[in-house]
């Protein structure tokens, strides 16, 4: 009698609502991203401010804010060279899961390269990156080269 009550309990139980509480985290106009120091302090004041989630810009200027395999194959640059080869997005991660707040990868200009005059190796010969074919193809051409996965 003890286990069906328990079972029956358990079937009705409704699923606690998760709570998110975020902010963006960006590389312009703001040092968080610049050292390692710098994502601490950013990490410590999202947890005092009772964040869950941290959404980190992984993409601008026309360089990734993380290791790139894909970005290095095609381009020959695997990170943002402003950031001396670190890896920002995984010291963020590292930090921030430290502290049980999720890290949320995010695209500020998406794919924009052009962006006030840009001109990136990615615009240089690889008019895959301007145009449709880009989004056709996307899928595929992410498989061919491989990257990071879910965070």
């Amino acid at each position: 009698m003890v286990a069906l009550t328990v079972c029956a309990t358990v079937a009705t139980a409704q699923p606690k609502p998760t709570v998110v509480r975020a902010a963006w985290v960006t590389n312009v106009g703001s040092p968080s991203l610049t050292s390692r120091t710098e994502i601490k302090k950013t990490v410590l004041l999202a947890k005092q401010s009772g964040l869950t989630h941290l959404c980190v810009v992984t993409w601008n200027r026309g360089y990734t804010l993380y290791r790139s395999a894909t970005m290095k194959k095609l381009f020959g640059v695997e990170v943002d060279p402003a950031y001396g080869g670190r890896d920002p997005l995984q010291e963020m991660i590292e930090e921030a899961h430290a502290q049980n707040i999720k890290v949320i990868a995010w695209f500020e200009f998406g794919f924009s390269n052009a962006y006030q005059g840009c001109k990136r190796e990615c615009a240089k010969g690889q008019r895959i990156y301007l145009d449709e074919r880009f989004f056709a193809r996307g899928t595929d051409l992410f498989k061919q080269f491989g990257d990071r996965g879910g965070i």
